[in-house]
C-alpha cells in the first residue's frame, strides 16, 4: 500500500495548503487502495470551497487531473492528523506561521512523531512507501524507524509552457537535503569524455517544447540579473541560508551599479517592487531573462537551471539539488556531462511523478542506467519516436546521444513543416477573406441590381396596370360611341 503525507496546517494562512497534490493523487491512484495521512479540509466537496484555484478546470488541465466529483473514494484509508497541533506550535513561535513552517521543515517533535508513529502503525496493510511534498525530519525520522520509505516530491524547475513537464523524485529530501549530486558522485555510467558529442544547446533543445524558441531570444542587456521567489515559500523558509528576496537585492548591488541589474519578481509574490527603482525584468519567459544577463544570482530558484543550460554563469545562496552543478564553468565538458545526468538520470518526466508503476519501479532500487532509460523511453514515446532495439547501440551514453540529438533533429523538422503549413494557412486565409470580401462587395452589387430590377418591374407592373385600364377605358367608350351611332341610325330611318 502506498501512503500520502499531506498535511493540513495553514502554515501560509490556507487551509488544505496541498490540496492540487491531492487532487492528483486521487487522479493517479483511482485503481488502487492507499493512505492518505491527512486533515479533513482535504475531504471537503469541491462545492464547499470558495475561490480556490486549484478547484478551477484551468489549474486541472495545466496540472494534469481531472476534478473529482468524490473526495473521499471507499477504497482508500484515511487517518486525520491533529489540527490543533498547528496552535500549539503557534504558541511556542510568538504567534509566527513562518516560524512554526521553519520549525516544521527543519525540526524533529517528539509529540509529532508519537501522533504519526501510531497512524502509520494503524495502516490495513503494510506501506510501501510514504510520498511527500516537502522535507519533515519528523516524518522521516518516524518511517526510518519503520523500515518505510520516504519519497520527497515537487514540481521540477523545467515546466510547462515552453519545456517538457519535468518532476522531482527524491529518497533523500527536496531542494533541501537533496540526493542528485550523491547519486551523479557514485554514478560510473559514463566518462569525462564520453559526451563530448553533446552541447549545452543540445540539452536545452531536448527539453524546449519549441525547438525554434531559442532563435528568439534576446541579446545581453544586464550585468546581473536576480531572481527573487515567493516570500513564504518553503526553499526560502528552511533553506535560504539566511537570504531572503531582500538580501539578494543588497548582494548584488554591492558588485554592480543599480542600472545595471535586472530584477525578476515572482508572479506568486506579495509585493511589488517599485517602478522607477530598480530595473524590473517583464519577459514573457524567465528563459528571456536569463538570455537578457551577463550572470544570474539566486537564493535557490528553479531559474538557475535554464542558467545553466544558456551558459550564463549563476551564483546560488540557499540549498538546492542544483549547486554543485552551479560551480562548474560554463559550457565545459564537466559540466555538460554532470548537467545530463541530473535532467535525465535526477530529474523525472511528470507523467511517471506520482505512477503506482513508476513508483514501484524506483522503491525496487534499479540502477541509474536502468532509471535513465525509463526517463528516456517515456520522452521518446512523447515525441512519437520509436524506441531502437537494446543491441542497436554499444552503451548507455552513445544511445542517449543519439536519442536527444534524433529527437531534436525530428522535433525542429516538425516545427518547420507546422511553420510552413501555418504560413500556408495564413496566405489561404487571406485569400479566402479577399474572397470573402469580393462576394460581398458583388452581393451588395447584385442586390443593388436586384433592387433597381424590382423598382423597374414595380413600374413596369404600375405602368401595365395603366395601360391596361386605359385600355379597357376605351373599349368602353367605343361601345358607347357605336351605341350613339346605332341610335342615330334608327333616328334618320325614322325620319
Amino acid at each position: 500500500m502506498l501512503a500520502a503525507f499531506l498535511p493540513p496546517y495553514p502554515f501560509r494562512s490556507v487551509p488544505a495548503p496541498y490540496l492540487w497534490c491531492y487532487y492528483r493523487l486521487l487522479c493517479e491512484w483511482a485503481t488502487e487502495s492507499c493512505m492518505f495521512i491527512t486533515g479533513r479540509d482535504y475531504v471537503r466537496p469541491i462545492e464547499q470551497w470558495e475561490d480556490r484555484w486549484e478547484c478551477t478546470n484551468d489549474a486541472a488541465t495545466r496540472l494534469n487531473y481531472a476534478l473529482p466529483k468524490n473526495t473521499q473514494p471507499p477504497q482508500h484509508h484515511y487517518a486525520w492528523l491533529d489540527k490543533g497541533r498547528f496552535d500549539e506550535w503557534l504558541s511556542i513561535h510568538n504567534s509566527n506561521p513562518l516560524a512554526v513552517f521553519r520549525h516544521f521543515l527543519c525540526e524533529r517533535d517528539n509529540a509529532y512523531e508519537e501522533e504519526l508513529h501510531e497512524m502509520l502503525c494503524s495502516a490495513p496493510n503494510k506501506i510501501e512507501a510514504v510520498i511527500t511534498f516537502l522535507n519533515v525530519p519528523s516524518l522521516s525520522a518516524v518511517c526510518q524507524r519503520l523500515g518505510i520509505p520516504v519519497i520527497h516530491q515537487e514540481l521540477g524547475p523545467l515546466r510547462g509552457h515552453i519545456y517538457r513537464d519535468t518532476a522531482y523524485v527524491d529518497f533523500q529530501g527536496v531542494n533541501g537535503n537533496s540526493e542528485a549530486e550523491n547519486r551523479e558522485c557514485e554514478f560510473r555510467g559514463w566518462s569525462l569524455n564520453s559526451l563530448n558529442e553533446l552541447k549545452l544547446n543540445d540539452l536545452l533543445l531536448f527539453f524546449l517544447k519549441d525547438p525554434s524558441f531559442i532563435k528568439s531570444l534576446p541579446e545581453k542587456t544586464s550585468e546581473i540579473g536576480i531572481a527573487l521567489q515567493v516570500e513564504d515559500d518553503s526553499n526560502l523558509v528552511a533553506f535560504g541560508n539566511g537570504m531572503d528576496n531582500q538580501s539578494i537585492i543588497l548582494a548584488a548591488r554591492n558588485q554592480t551599479a543599480t542600472s545595471s541589474l535586472l530584477i525578476r519578481p515572482h508572479p506568486g509574490s506579495l509585493f511589488t517592487l517599485r517602478e522607477g527603482i530598480m530595473p524590473i525584468d517583464e519577459s514573457p519567459t524567465s528563459l528571456e531573462f536569463v538570455a537578457r544577463c551577463k550572470k544570474i544570482m539566486t537564493i535557490n530558484s528553479s531559474v538557475a537551471l535554464e542558467a545553466l543550460l544558456l551558459g550564463v554563469p549563476v551564483t546560488i545562496f540557499g540549498d538546492s539539488s542544483l549547486c554543485h552543478l552551479a560551480k562548474e564553468i560554463p559550457h565545459s565538458l564537466s559540466l555538460v556531462r554532470r548537467l545530463t545526468f541530473y535532467l535525465f538520470a535526477y530529474l523525472v518526466p511528470r507523467s511517471c511523478q506520482l505512477s503506482p508503476r513508476y513508483l514501484r519501479f524506483r522503491l525496487s532500487e534499479p540502477g541509474e542506467k536502468a532509471i535513465i532509460e525509463y526517463h528516456l523511453g517515456c520522452y521518446m514515446r512523447d515525441d512519437d519516436m520509436t524506441l531502437p532495439e537494446e543491441s542497436a547501440f554499444e552503451d548507455l551514453q552513445t544511445k542517449l546521444i543519439a536519442q536527444v540529438l534524433a529527437s531534436n533533429q525530428l522535433r525542429v523538422h516538425r516545427n518547420e513543416r507546422l511553420q510552413a503549413l501555418t504560413e500556408q494557412v495564413h496566405v489561404l486565409s487571406q485569400e479566402l477573406t479577399d474572397v470573402n470580401r469580393r462576394l460581398v462587395e458583388e452581393g451588395e452589387a447584385h442586390g443593388h441590381a436586384i433592387q433597381v430590377v424590382e423598382q423597374i418591374t414595380e413600374q413596369f407592373n404600375t405602368l401595365s396596370k395603366q395601360y391596361s385600364d386605359t385600355l379597357e377605358e376605351l373599349h368602353l367608350r367605343d361601345k358607347k360611341i357605336k351605341e350613339c351611332d346605332e341610335l342615330l341610325n334608327k333616328i334618320r330611318n325614322n325620319r
